[in-house]
């Protein structure tokens, strides 16, 4: 019943807790009973409420590691004083959602699993994962049978990536306005340049005119200079913020990732299937941000021009066999079949890590949007000095609207896959950037309900 290192297995212990609730609280008040004994030697809380008086009848000693307060100290609480207004509001209001259930279901238990905050013995607030049972006994006495777990470093992650989102989507704002106002100076530059025209029609006006003009080019230009100025402090303001994001987020990110993978090998979380599945779900959340931070760092300095590549010669042929064999396991969660049709050597000029991360986000996009069981052809050509790559699935396809603004920063066109995986659309964006990079070219075909094919263009390798 518990896991390695003291943790409650939750799972187990709520479907022990369908035996006779007497007999469960009897084992907890019971200084000899199992699961007297089982709560008092792990990190999770559990207690045991009396609906009746709100009085808690049992609290195990995990509660001073989780709060800092003693048993004595918690059971003298109340429910109040036990949480924050917000999660109380909260919990109050699915307490009543709960006696108004077991009016009409009163031989049937009631589960919840809530998110609260609660204080500290020193003050501060902590979130903590929250799964209880309502209850009866023969005597009808109603019971919150509950366990509490800390999930406070969960939160704070959370809270980390949304702020650092809001500030991303604050700093596209500021580039946009920064845009608009470049055009205003353009404008006004196209305007003084057909005055000047104008001008030279007559001598005399000429050189009256031009002193005019002058003065009003020399405003302009040192308009011009200080909105530069501002697009510079801009563009170097957004690359210490992607910089922040790849310090601050990469590190507690790949720490969950690893966190999930080494929970997800251990034997007893694969014999709980709602454990597994949830170490499943963090872990694919994990992975997905870890491939958007790497885009999003990615495309930000290939787009300001801090990414060169480091060009060899490079067999199209062998980098493609790479990217379907990472991707292999991928595909085949979702019974999708990658075939890859590159019997001949092409060679280009490349950086072959950028063209492993050029095709690598085009298979990858292409299993997201691919139905179960579909399939992704790859295949290799060349003609005319042109070395080609196409990428074809018969997935859920795009209409014209998405297709003609895929490749647009200031356009959103990101959408969930097949089976809801998450997408940003800036693996698009990196790819378009390093296919430019390698002097190349990319295009889309697509049509709703019948797949996309993305085709990318680069020059062959010439000795």
């Amino acid at each position: 019943m518990a896991c390695p290192g003291g943790r409650l297995n939750v799972g187990t212990v709520m479907s022990d807790m369908q035996s006779p609730p007497e007999l469960i609280r009897n084992e907890l008040l019971d200084s000899d009973g199992k699961y007297r004994l089982l709560t008092e030697n792990t990190s999770d809380v559990v207690w045991l409420l009396n609906m009746n008086d709100f009085s808690f009848e049992y609290i195990s000693p995990a509660i001073e590691r989780l709060r800092g307060l003693t048993v004595d100290e918690a059971m003298q609480e109340t429910l109040q004083d036990s949480m924050a207004p917000e999660s109380l509001a909260r919990v109050q209001r699915r307490v009543a959602e709960a006696m108004e259930y077991l009016k009409t279901h009163r031989d049937e238990p009631f589960n919840v699993i809530e998110e609260v905050q609660q204080p500290c013995k020193d003050g501060s607030l902590i979130w903590v994962e929250v799964s209880t049972r309502y209850t009866r006994t023969p005597d009808g006495t109603l019971y919150i049978i509950g366990v509490s777990r800390n999930i406070q470093d969960r939160k704070t992650a959370e809270e980390k990536l949304n702020a650092a989102l809001a500030g991303m989507e604050e700093l596209n704002d500021e580039l946009t306005q920064a845009n608009e106002e470049l055009s205003i100076v353009n404008r006004k530059l196209e305007k003084t340049n057909a005055e000047f025209a104008r001008v030279n029609a007559s001598l005399e006006e000429a050189n009256a005119a031009a002193e005019r003009y002058t003065e009003e080019l020399t405003t302009t230009n040192e308009e011009l200079a200080d909105i530069n100025v501002e697009l510079e402090q801009a563009n170097a303001e957004k690359n210490r913020f992607f910089s922040i994001i790849s310090h601050d987020l990469r590190s507690p990110i790949a720490t969950m990732v690893g966190f999930a993978e080494l929970l997800g090998s251990m034997p007893a979380v694969k014999q709980e299937p709602d454990v597994a599945e949830y170490t499943r779900h963090i872990l694919d959340t994990g992975r997905n941000a870890m491939d958007l931070l790497e885009n999003m760092v990615t495309w930000a300095r290939a787009s300001s021009g801090r990414l060169t590549p480091s060009f060899e010669q490079a067999d199209l042929a062998e980098t493609l066999r790479d990217v379907v064999d990472f991707h292999s396991p991928i595909a085949a969660r979702k019974q999708i079949e990658l075939h890859l049709d590159a019997t001949e050597k092409v060679v280009v000029s490349g950086d072959p890590s950028m063209l492993r991360t050029l095709f690598g986000n085009l298979i990858s996009n292409a299993i997201k949007f691919s139905h179960v069981g579909g399939r992704v052809d790859l295949t290799l050509g060349h003609e005319h000095g042109v070395a080609w790559v196409e990428v074809a699935d018969n997935g859920m396809g795009m209409p014209a609207a998405i297709v003609n603004d895929l490749f647009r920063i200031d356009k959103k066109t990101g959408r969930e896959g097949t089976l809801k995986e998450p997408s940003s659309g800036l693996g698009l964006l990196v790819c378009k950037e390093f296919c430019e990079l390698h002097n190349g070219k990319i295009q889309v075909e697509s049509e709703p309900g019948k797949g996309s094919i993305f085709t990318v263009r680069l020059p062959q390798y010439r000795a």
